[in-house]
């Protein structure tokens, strides 16, 4: 499957202050909060493989992840992207399968010089972006926050003010650890093994989802995921088996 055609036209600064929905955070950025979900596998690294804007991920009541359909403009053309979701687990036991088989990740090596300057480009572009992240989120605070201790605001804006307090200290979190991940490579001979070392496949998996998301990250770019359903397939109930087990397909993206 390849990189669609309307990310590709989209590029370093182009993308960075462009507003969505209103307001919203970048589409194609890859770094955001995942205060509601919680981390994941595959957290900041899932994008739509017809439009190249970045997938959600919804938590159930009952705990179950879900992707969710795209749903987005296309560029230029007024249609409703028609990329349908998926059961999170799905895919990722689809990429963790491919990930062991893939030989470019070379489990048990170090990163070489040429994977460690692709990644300390995206580690500042990831940064340069939670940074614009944490400005706007501080000035959007400092303006509601007044009319808000006023009781003057509707509720859906306080909780909107409510949601961007959660999101400030995950976002600085978020900052401080890519800090660390670029001070860590740029020391060259002195780079951390423990932090850059892949390690066996087996060990990998038994990491916590958190650390696993941040060691495939030094890896993998993005991963375009793909699951576009005939009519009369979309039509059918949710939970339908035909529907449910109608394929997906995916790209993984590597630095």
């Amino acid at each position: 499957m390849p990189i669609p055609r309307s990310f590709q036209k989209k590029s370093g600064n182009e993308l960075t202050g462009i507003k969505w929905n209103g307001g919203g955070a970048d589409p194609f950025t890859r770094e955001r909060p995942a205060d509601k979900t919680g981390a994941t596998l595959l957290k900041d690294l899932l994008f739509c493989g017809i439009c190249g804007r970045k997938l959600e991920i919804h938590k159930r009541k009952n705990g179950t992840l879900l992707i969710m359909p795209c749903r987005k403009v296309l560029p230029d053309s007024g249609i409703t992207c028609n990329n349908q979701g998926v059961k999170l687990q799905s895919l990722e036991e689809e990429v963790l399968q491919q990930l062991q088989n893939d030989k470019r990740l070379q489990w048990d090596q170090h990163l070489q010089p040429q994977e460690q300057t692709s990644i300390l480009m995206d580690l500042h572009e990831r940064l340069m972006l939670i940074e614009q992240q944490l400005r706007e989120n501080k000035e959007e605070q400092a303006e509601l926050l007044e009319p808000a201790l006023a009781r003057k605001l509707p509720y859906k804006l306080l909780k909107r003010v409510h949601t961007r307090m959660k999101q400030h200290p995950i976002l600085q979190e978020s900052r401080d650890k890519i800090r660390k991940q670029v001070r860590d490579i740029a020391t060259g001979p002195q780079l951390d093994v423990k932090a850059h070392r892949i390690g066996s496949f087996e060990h990998f998996k038994s990491l916590p989802a958190e650390q696993q998301n941040e060691i495939l990250k030094q890896r993998v770019k993005r991963i375009y995921y793909v699951r576009v359903m005939p009519k009369e397939i979309r039509e059918l109930p949710a939970r339908s088996p035909e529907r449910e087990s109608y394929p997906f397909d995916y790209t993984i993206e590597y630095f």
